[in-house]
């Protein structure tokens, strides 16, 4: 499985770069801005967050958005969305030391976990839109 990371989280998120994929654990657009013009806001689809600041709310909060100036549609995650997150996280940092024979299982597993994410993601836009 060919993925590269996301310049906000780190995590392989993203088949290819500078495509502006979005990050389904971190929420951010990867719209090419890399660690030379991290403080730098161009004014692209993150808004109003650099990547220096995206990074550190990943760190604190599980996602590029401070709490109190999230501007998705859906708002802050959910405890389910959170967890599921967590559980992605989980599965993505013990990739290297997956031996070769268990690498397909474990890829297996992420993209259930990547579709389990992205069906709570859609059933709370649903609630939220009712």
């Amino acid at each position: 499985m060919e993925r590269v990371p996301c310049p906000c989280c780190g995590y392989p998120t993203l088949e290819r770069r500078d495509h502006y994929e979005i990050c389904c654990l971190c929420i951010w657009e990867d719209d090419g801005e890399d660690d030379a013009d991290t403080q730098g806001w161009g004014g692209g689809p993150n808004g109003a967050y650099s990547l220096t600041e995206a990074r550190a709310n990943f760190v604190a909060f599980g996602t590029m958005y401070h709490p109190d100036n999230n501007t998705t549609v859906t708002g802050n995650d959910s405890a389910e969305i959170t967890a599921l997150k967590q559980e992605l996280i989980r599965l993505y940092e013990a990739l290297p030391s997956v031996g070769e024979d268990g690498l397909v299982a474990h890829w297996k597993g992420i993209l259930d976990k990547e579709r389990g994410l992205r069906k709570a993601e859609e059933k709370r836009w649903k609630d939220l839109h009712r």
